[in-house]
């Protein structure tokens, strides 16, 4: 191999090898950093593990406890009595959640409860006659021993766990405190502590985090062997994480894991690889730039030299400071040699990018091809100098106008050059001046005049200018059009000689009150009298036109025709007078009609109520149905008639003027559906505390009453029903809410169910007329407020609505609700 060959090989050899090392190193880099990452994410698995099993092991004793309280309570008086008993457990438990009830069982049978209320039934209750519980019982009374079971779910419903200690009475002093007592055992003293409210107090209900993944097993304190009661059961199937949960009697583990599961993978290992693929191939970039051909170097060193020949002259013209001009200088081959600032400013290009590059570059392609660079260089050689003004390119590809003036340099002067001398050229020099500012300018004059003489010309309203005696010194030509005089003959007229007499001494007024404030008007409406005689009327705004010495010369403004929409106006008053007597007339018309209807439909349900009496079970079954088609279907005409007439005397009904209380109404709505909420075993919340509102009482019960009946028609078939009323102030109002845990109502229909005769389900499932909500949204509309639903199908509804609250003088003590107690 030439040695030529090998000096064009050896720099791609360099750069090969330094990016093989390079690679090599990041890939060392990055399994280093997917093992730290791997032992980080164990540590912080380990470390949230052990946060959750510290904080079960703490909320579980806290409440465990107050079994041993119980202990200490009965040995200090083995005879106490239930009051004494609910006394102690209440002190005990106070502020502790999760709580559900504390019991005593003297010889395994119930004696004692907290809460009593609810488990009345159970005192008496021989825990050793459960076949379930005996085990248990057996073994806490035997061994003498705390003993936890569970978590188990609960007949009242929820998961608990259930705790046992046996209730030693001490043979003597010293034996009371032995970790198993010696003496006669008294019984039993129970707590059952809800498995949610220690889970979330742990901060592990619903099995973890975003970023960590919990499970827990060992149901009955049997450790690893026992069932899984949190989080999936295959997880510890998948490396967890695990640590124990110490109970009295025995351990649950804890398992956890991140939820994307175990990763060796950093996640910035992707942009390592990418930082290490660009660094590796800029190393490389870099050997081959440093073992490239030296010759090349070597030249690179002659042609600097050259350029030493140059340096002085170069410095004496350039000149950096200057940047509203690009002066830069041009080698003998027309290239780019140096660049000033200025020359960066204007044309976009930085040093590093143009020097070297020929003179065309800032030239329009077409000049380019036509060689127009070239000339310009051959004249400035030949004649020293060479001034044109044309177009330049900036470095984004946009142009600019300019003027360019270029300067031959050559060695010795250019005289002993142009005399026959020995003189080399040692480049050019260009100053470029930017003319694009001086243009724009010119052309923004130009526009700003010609965009100000089409808005004046082509405006609806017509401008006008005022002197400080009201003359008019500048009038557009769109008055010609609105008042029939030309701006000639307008000019040092007053303005107001052009008005009604009535509305020029008004405006007068207007304008002297404003030069004196030096202050715009806006919005004034005044008649002006046109050429023609007609009145023409006139919207007009003006601002004071201020001299040097903030006295007011004048006013200057705009002017509308509005006579159209003066007259639209009037058209629209007599068609609102006209709507309002004829929703009066329809009103009545509505009253009348449902009064007429309902005689004639009163005697139908009469003789169809009296011939099912007396020929039902006479007839063959068809006819005794189709009477009970002609009986139904006339009550419920009879029903829609009444609720039509309703609806339509909400309107006509007098104001609120006196305050509602509303807990009375609520009171009252209950009153009428008491027996169906016990019929059904429903259970009703209400509110502690009710507000007094502006209102009509009846028709705020009414509301209560529909919302209420709602409820208990629309209740789920799985689950009983339970109704929350709710009350809370929303700023100058009061919000009430029913809400029930029923069927639901999707939400595309939250709107049409607000409507007069719009029902989601027939007749046969749920009865009714489809008018009740548009009665208690008129009601509520009548009264200033709104009403609105929300609701999750399959969950329930919540119907709120808003009454405005009372004035500040009107307020007086809310009234008390006596909450009904929830069906159990």
């Amino acid at each position: 191999m030439t040695r030529t060959r090998w000096e064009s090989l050896l720099p791609a050899l360099a750069a090969a090898l330094v990016v093989l090392l390079v690679l090599g190193g990041v890939f060392l880099i990055d399994a280093a950093e997917g093992r730290r990452y791997a032992e980080q994410t164990t540590a912080t698995v380990t470390e949230r593990a052990a946060a959750i099993r510290a904080r079960v092991e703490q909320a579980l004793n806290t409440r465990l406890f107050l079994v041993r309280s119980l202990v200490a309570l009965v040995r200090s008086n083995p005879e106490l009595t239930q009051a004494e008993f609910e006394e102690a457990a209440a002190a005990a438990a106070e502020g502790i959640d999760g709580v559900r009830s504390l019991a005593l069982a003297r010889n395994a049978v119930a004696t004692h409860f907290y809460p009593l209320a609810g488990n009345e039934q159970a005192i008496g209750h021989d825990l050793l006659a459960d076949p379930n519980r005996r085990g248990a019982i057996m073994e806490v009374l035997g061994k003498r021993r705390f003993l936890i079971q569970g978590p188990v779910p609960l007949l009242q419903g929820g998961v608990a766990v259930v705790g046992r200690l046996p209730v030693v009475l001490p043979d003597s002093p010293t034996a009371a405190i032995q970790a198993t007592p010696r003496g006669k055992v008294w019984g039993l003293a129970v707590i059952i502590i809800d498995v949610e409210t220690i889970l979330r107090e742990a901060g592990a209900a619903g099995a973890g985090d975003e970023t960590v993944e919990f499970a827990i097993r060992g149901r009955d304190g049997l450790g690893a062997s026992g069932e899984v009661f949190l989080g999936r059961s295959e997880l510890f199937e998948e490396s967890p994480v695990l640590t124990d949960i110490i109970l009295p009697n025995g351990t649950w583990q804890l398992g956890a894991l991140p939820r994307d599961g175990w990763s060796s993978r950093s996640p910035y290992a992707a942009s390592l690889r990418l930082v290490g693929g660009l660094l590796a191939a800029a190393c490389g970039f870099a050997a081959w730039r440093l073992v490239r051909d030296p010759i090349k170097l070597r030249r690179e060193v002659a042609a600097a030299r050259e350029t030493v020949l140059v340096s002085e002259c170069r410095q004496s013209m350039l000149v950096d400071s200057v940047e509203d001009y690009a002066i830069y200088m041009l080698g003998p081959d027309g290239t780019v040699a140096s660049w000033s600032n200025g020359a960066r400013r204007i044309v976009g290009y930085g040093a590093e990018e143009v020097v070297g590059r020929p003179y065309g570059l800032f030239f329009l392609p077409d000049a380019v091809q036509a060689g127009v660079p070239e000339v310009e260089l051959a004249v400035a050689r030949e004649k020293g100098r060479h001034s044109t003004e044309r177009w330049h390119l900036r470095r984004n590809g946009s142009r600019f106008p300019c003027v360019t003036t270029i300067a031959s340099i050559w060695e010795g002067g250019r005289n002993e050059a142009r005399d026959g001398g020995e003189g080399r050229l040692l480049g050019f020099s260009v100053v470029t001046h930017d003319l694009t500012q001086r243009i724009e300018i010119e052309n923004n004059l130009r526009e700003s005049n010609r965009r100000f003489q089409d808005i004046v010309g082509m405006a609806g309203e017509f401008i006008w200018e005022i002197d400080i005696a009201g003359r008019y010194t500048f009038v557009s030509d769109r008055v010609q059009d609105v008042l029939g005089h030309s701006p000639a003959e307008l000019l040092r007229c007053a303005m107001v000689d052009t008005m009604a007499p009535e509305d020029g001494a008004r405006m007068t007024a207007v304008l002297r009150n404003h030069a004196a404030a030096a202050r715009p008007f806006r919005h004034e409406e005044f008649r002006c009298i046109g050429k023609d005689g007609r009145t023409v009327w006139l919207w007009g705004s003006g601002i004071p036109i201020l001299q040097a010495d903030g006295h007011v010369a004048g006013f200057r403004g705009v002017a509308q025709d509005i006579t159209d929409q003066k007259i639209i106006e009037n058209r629209l008053r007599r068609t609102v007078e006209k709507l309002e007597r004829s929703n009066v007339e329809l009103a009545r018309f509505a009253e009348v009609a449902a009064h007429d209807l309902q005689e004639p439909l009163r005697i139908m349900v009469s003789y169809a109520n009296l011939l099912v009496r007396r020929y039902a079970g006479r007839l063959d079954k068809d006819a005794d149905d189709f009477l009970g088609f002609i009986v139904e279907s006339s009550v419920r005409m009879k029903c829609l008639i009444q609720d039509l007439l309703r609806y339509s005397l909400i309107e006509r009904s007098d104001p609120p003027a006196s305050l509602a209380d509303t807990g009375a109404c609520l009171r009252e709505a209950m009153d009428g559906v008491k027996e169906l909420v016990h019929a059904i075993g429903a259970a009703v919340e209400l509110p502690d505390r009710a507000p007094l509102v502006p209102g009509d009482a009846r028709e705020i019960t009414e509301v209560f009453r529909n919302l209420l009946a709602n409820a208990i028609e629309y209740r789920a078939s799985d689950r009983d029903l339970r109704i929350a009323v709710g009350v809370k102030p929303a700023g100058s109002a009061w919000e009430f809410s029913v809400s029930d845990n029923g069927i639901g109502i999707e939400a595309r229909y939250f709107d049409r169910i607000f409507e007069v005769f719009e029902r989601l389900h027939t007749q046969r499932v749920h009865p009714g007329t489809g008018i009740g909500l548009a009665i208690c949204r008129k009601i509520v509309q009548r009264h200033g407020g709104t009403m609105a639903v929300s609701s999750v199908p399959g969950s329930g509804s919540v119907f709120s609505f808003t009454l405005p609250a009372a004035a500040a003088d009107d307020h007086a003590p809310r009234a008390e609700l006596v909450a009904e107690p929830a069906a159990s």
